[in-house]
């Protein structure tokens, strides 16, 4: 299906640039695609890059040919990685046909071909004849099928629920509210849906068993839920609470006015949760006890305190947390970064603790890089928890007592580290000399890390024949 696109997608429209790492809302004419689009005026010179030549895919990039489509890149905002090695991602095509413009939501196959999943223009059973107005992602799959939000016009729906085969096919309605907008959901692998439907009063989870009508698990809770397939994990009231998906009962986990573990206070209330896959929550609290504001704690079979503001840091003698940043994803690990006082040199940290294990430091400020020969400054606030094992934090180079680039590293399950990817480093384009120039900011939203090691995130690329522009691709690395 091909179709002018008068205003495009919301997420994709400041896919090039600005301090919300490009995913800022905008219109654009559709004159505008008589070019690649959506370039973010630079200044400067073309220096040679520093760092060492990244090695793998751009997906995505403007200009570029959309294999399998007919069609080129004009923009490309937030991805996903699927679990049979494909790249799910928001973007805007141009068609060689007709050199019009769509909106939608594409597939990258293992092998380079691109599909699409979800275009605006299409139609949409279930919907009193609507059609995609535009598409977004909730960022899930099961199999071959993919959750997809969007919102609809010209029919009796405004915002949907989607299920989707990711080859690409008829979309099928999961759910639909006239109000609220669908902003996340998860699909299990009985075939369950829960998604968030967020109001202006709040945010409502809400079940959907196939073939069954929906079911309203939390009202008015706090935005963002987690699942691990048995139970969601939602924060209402200042406590976080865990609802059962089969009969839908719920349990307090913490709520305010607990004694706080490990801790001479109570609880003041919860700043983050998360459940895991393997089924342990992760609650990071805030306290009364002057001496320990703020508490990260794992519940399992007991309560664990894995680290605490004004206690002494995890595995580094003279160090005390200052702050801590607890890292989400799709991992069973906890992973958080911290910053840190005590020690001179080492300001900030990335810990890890493994389920039943507890927490290490895996990456310090005032580390050496024998790679890149410069000194590392480790972003707290920058980590995720990945699938198999795997997590992601992001590092500022420094060379010569300047910042460089900023870096991100994987640790895979043997506890190695790697470097992924650094801005101010080459970048593999046929026939053109690129270079990284920035990621996302923040910079975590745009990460991703799959089971087989896998890491997605926003590069910003500028080409050395056109200097004064950032164009936002896709970037994935081993």
């Amino acid at each position: 299906m091909r179709t002018i696109v008068v205003l495009i997608c919301s997420a994709l429209a400041g896919c090039t640039g600005g301090g919300d790492g490009g995913l800022g809302a905008a219109t654009m004419a559709v004159g505008a695609a008589a070019g690649p689009a959506g370039p973010v005026a630079s200044t400067g010179l073309v220096f040679e890059p520093q760092m060492p030549a990244l090695q793998g895919e751009l997906v995505g990039m403007p200009g570029t040919p959309a294999p399998g489509l007919g069609a080129s890149y004009v923009t490309t905002g937030p991805g996903w990685l699927g679990p049979d090695g494909d790249v799910i991602f928001e973007g805007i095509i141009r068609w060689h046909s007709n050199l019009e413009i769509g909106c939608g939501i594409f597939r990258q196959a293992p092998d380079g071909t691109v599909n699409i999943v979800l275009i605006q223009g299409q139609s949409l059973a279930g919907t009193g004849g609507g059609h995609v107005r535009h598409p977004s992602l909730p960022l899930h799959a099961s199999g071959d099928t993919l959750v997809l939000t969007a919102l609809v016009e010209g029919g009796t729906v405004e915002h949907g629920l989607f299920a989707v085969p990711k080859e690409g096919g008829d979309p099928v309605l999961v759910l639909s509210t006239p109000t609220g907008v669908i902003t996340s959901a998860v699909i299990t692998e009985s075939g369950t849906v829960v998604a968030e439907v967020r109001e202006p009063t709040g945010s409502s989870i809400v079940k959907v068993d196939p073939g069954q009508a929906p079911v309203t698990l939390c009202d008015a809770c706090e935005s963002g839920f987690t699942t691990d397939g048995r139970s969601v994990l939602v924060e209402l009231g200042g406590g976080a609470w865990q609802i059962d998906l089969d009969d839908g009962s719920s349990v307090p986990l913490v709520l305010p006015g607990d004694p706080a573990p490990g801790q001479s206070g109570t609880v003041l209330s919860v700043l983050d949760a998360r459940i895991t896959p393997n089924g342990d929550v992760h609650v990071l609290l805030q306290t009364d006890d002057p001496a320990h504001r703020e508490v990260l704690v794992r519940i399992d079979d007991a309560v664990e305190v894995l680290a605490a503001c004004g206690a002494p840091a995890p595995g580094l003698p003279g160090s005390v947390i200052e702050s801590i940043y607890p890292a989400h994803g799709r991992g069973d690990d906890a992973v958080f970064g911290a910053s840190l006082s005590g020690d001179p040199v080492i300001e900030a940290a990335v810990f890890l603790a493994p389920p039943a294990q507890p927490a290490q430091p895996v990456a310090v400020t005032g580390e050496i890089s024998v790679e890149l020969q410069a000194l590392l400054d480790v972003m707290e606030a920058e980590t995720l928890s990945g699938a198999g094992g795997y997590s992601v934090y992001a590092a500022t180079i420094h060379k010569n007592g300047v910042q460089a680039a900023e870096g991100i590293f994987r640790r895979d399950p043997s506890g190695a580290i790697k470097l992924i990817a650094t801005t101010d480093a080459r970048v593999n384009m046929p026939g053109e000399d690129a270079t990284v120039v920035r990621f996302g900011d923040p910079l975590a939203p745009t990460l991703d890390v799959a089971a087989d090691g896998r890491v997605l995130t926003m590069v910003g690329v500028r080409l050395d024949r056109h200097p004064t522009a950032t164009y936002w691709a896709l970037y994935v690395g081993r």
